[in-house]
């Protein structure tokens, strides 16, 4: 912070925030005898949850996504489909979402996979299937 006594003019910095929760802080600043409220809100930058687990049958699900860039998401593999939620863009205070489908799993080991968006992973993992 840094005071100009001459103009009575006070300069002071506060730094973006990002946390994987939205919150809002607040800071009183103390000018003379008169208390200033300034409000800051965080800039979510996450996808949530970052993981979950199907079972050997396979089964659909969805993630939330909320990032102040625009972003694309692209599964790690075959058996992993995307079905909605390509793509966004800048969501300061919305969460836009990416819908997916596992598919069953033939194989007698369990496998696990990524979807990613950003710099960010949603993890699936899968149960191994049942032998035949």
């Amino acid at each position: 912070m840094t005071q100009d006594a001459d103009s009575g003019t006070i300069q002071f910095t506060v730094k973006s925030m990002y946390t994987d929760l939205p919150t809002m802080h607040s800071y009183k600043l103390l000018v003379g005898n008169t208390w200033v409220l300034i409000n800051q809100d965080s800039l979510l930058d996450a996808i949530m949850p970052s993981s979950r687990s199907f079972p050997s049958e396979g089964g659909s699900n969805s993630f939330s996504v909320c990032l102040g860039t625009s972003w694309t998401a692209v599964s790690s593999a075959d058996w992993v489909s995307i079905t909605a939620g390509t793509s966004g863009t800048p969501s300061e205070a919305r969460a836009q979402g990416v819908w997916y489908t596992v598919a069953p799993n033939p194989t007698p080991v369990a496998r696990s996979a990524e979807i990613t968006v950003g710099e960010h992973k949603h993890t699936i993992t899968q149960a191994a299937g049942r032998p035949v």
